[in-house]
């Protein structure tokens, strides 16, 4: 039995999400008897926590990211994604992705992020600026 195959047989898991969790169980899986398939629309990981200075204007863009397909440099057992997710059919144990493509998994992760939460503050939506990406930054 060759590489590939052998490969084949093993578990698969699908991450959804290249952010800081969707990374991280991607990397805690570099050992284990499986294969690992991160999807995320994305090319690149951005380190959110220093977005703000993207914003002020104190480092570009690039410094605050890195692209998620270098991953596979150091994680033979991973391959990266880049597409939407579109539907998940938990019966089939399937995604499908904006492409068309059916993913079929053996265990699924969704890691596909947060949004902005205002905790009911009046005004804080309409009188502020989220930044959560390179573009909003």
């Amino acid at each position: 039995m060759s590489h590939a195959e052998a490969q084949v047989h093993l578990p698969h898991v699908v991450i959804i999400g290249g952010g800081f969790a969707g990374v991280s169980a991607a990397r805690a899986l570099r050992r284990a008897p499986v294969r690992v398939t991160l999807v995320d629309r994305r090319i690149y990981n951005t380190f959110q926590p220093l977005l703000y200075q993207v914003a002020t204007g104190g480092l570009n863009p690039g410094d605050v990211t890195h692209f998620l397909r270098s991953l596979r440099t150091q994680q033979p057992n991973l391959d990266v994604v880049h597409e939407h997710l579109m539907e998940i059919d938990t019966d089939a144990r399937t995604v499908r992705l904006l492409d068309g493509q059916e993913m079929p998994y053996d265990y699924l992760l969704l890691a596909n992020g947060v949004t902005t939460a205002y905790h009911g503050t009046p005004g804080a939506k309409e009188n502020s600026f989220a930044v959560y990406s390179r573009s909003q930054a």
